[in-house]
């Protein structure tokens, strides 16, 4: 039955990618090995679909690379389109911050010096902006905002010091890719992010789905029922032969606090789901001010979704100490790891039991 899931998860994929508006004509008449009607029954499961994602992501990164040329700097650092604001992130010449203690190690750039010599020396080639931007990318990540190593390798050696090794990362609201490569390069063979607006390599991402120790980015949108969760449970057959593969470490860091609450309980659900034992996750408390900032949330209230879902909070003098020496006050201040306590069957048997109670309760009322 898995071997049949996935047979049907690939083909409805590979179908999605077909009808894409970034795929050309020669795209699918490669893939498909057939002459003047290409057709996607036609596609291989295996090569053939990762020859469709990887024209359908070089029309995304040409498309993106011509947007960060076109726009200024002002209005994406702003906030105005996520994939923007990300990406410029990315090619920001940074400085340090004496008040870093309280705002962190370095301040969010102002000039983008790397990103507009790119956007002058190739203005009619597409294929030439994309490889410059990606040579210009930092060497050093550690200067950029926001990422700490010294987390992502604490919480990754606390967890393997409990007799479970952290060998799969899922990152919900995953950004340019920061903490997946820092927890790549803490050791994790197999991180995956998810993030709506693809940014692949021109951010810290690789555009392969077959890398490991290096960020992976599906650009989809976890527990909507449709191509978001499609393209997820592809890349888990196609990585992992399942759809109901579970991450050793779900990891999301200020990031639910963007999105609208009436979303939340399905996301949380998916990646409860798809999360063996371990989550490290914070979000914006409503006093903490930020761009976005449409769903800010207590640190108690936040602990709560999670322990609905069958986590408890690891509140030991190791983990502590992990938080108070992050760099940045807000990881300092919200984050927290969690353990599971619950299958996902008793959690969800729990569930079942309490609407049941609210229906019964509901027809006993006159």
């Amino acid at each position: 039955p898995t071997l049949m899931e996935c047979d049907r998860v690939l083909d409805s994929f590979i179908n999605a990618l077909w009808s894409s508006s970034y795929l050309t004509d020669e795209c699918r008449t490669h893939a498909a090995l057939t002459g003047s009607a290409p057709d996607p029954r036609s596609v291989d499961r295996s090569a053939g679909l990762r020859y469709l994602l990887q024209c359908e992501r070089e029309e995304k990164l040409k498309k993106l690379a011509r947007k960060l040329c076109e726009g200024t700097h002002d209005d994406a650092t702003r906030g105005g389109q996520w994939d923007l604001e990300q990406v410029y992130r990315v090619y920001g010449d940074y400085r340090a911050n004496v008040h870093e203690e309280t705002s962190g190690p370095v301040l969010p750039p102002k000039t983008f010096s790397k990103l507009r010599a790119c956007c002058s020396s190739s203005k009619t080639n597409d294929r030439a902006l994309v490889d410059c931007l990606r040579a210009a990318r930092p060497r050093d990540f550690t200067k950029l905002f926001v990422t700490d190593p010294n987390v992502t390798k604490s919480v990754v050696a606390y967890i393997k010091n409990q007799g479970d090794p952290v060998k799969t990362v899922l990152e919900m609201g995953s950004g340019k890719g920061n903490w997946l490569w820092s927890l790549g390069r803490a050791g994790v063979e197999t991180v995956v992010g998810i993030e709506p607006a693809y940014m692949g390599s021109l951010a810290l991402y690789d555009d392969s789905w077959d890398v490991k120790y290096s960020p992976v980015q599906l650009d989809s949108m976890i527990g909507d029922g449709g191509d978001g969760d499609l393209q997820i449970n592809a890349f888990m057959c196609e990585r992992f032969g399942a759809t109901d593969h579970q991450f050793d470490l779900m990891w999301s860091m200020e990031v639910f606090e963007h999105i609208p609450k009436k979303l939340h309980a399905g996301m949380l659900r998916r990646l409860a789901a798809a999360t063996r034992k371990w989550v490290y996750t914070s979000i914006a408390p409503p006093e903490q001010r930020g761009l976005g900032h449409i769903s800010s949330m207590s640190k108690a209230d936040w602990r709560k979704q999670w322990e609905l879902l069958g986590f408890r909070e690891v509140d030991d003098e190791e983990i502590r100490g992990v938080l108070r020496r992050a760099k940045w006050l807000q990881i300092r201040r919200n984050a927290m790891l969690l353990k599971r306590v619950q299958s996902v069957s008793e959690v969800n048997k729990q569930l079942l039991d309490r609407i049941a109670t609210s229906t019964l309760m509901g027809s006993e009322r006159p």
